[in-house]
């Protein structure tokens, strides 16, 4: 196993413990780009 500074391992760690709320805020992130391209397209 390839060795990670502590940074990584809590940031790894931190992702798997909240990956609902990270994955409600890129379904926002997308959904919003998705918004903005539409409106953009029907102009």
């Amino acid at each position: 196993m390839v060795a990670l500074p502590k940074l990584h391992r809590k940031l790894l760690r931190d992702l798997t413990s909240a990956r609902a709320q990270f994955g409600a805020v890129v379904l926002i992130i997308v959904v919003g780009i998705a918004t903005f391209v539409g409106s953009y397209e029907a102009y």
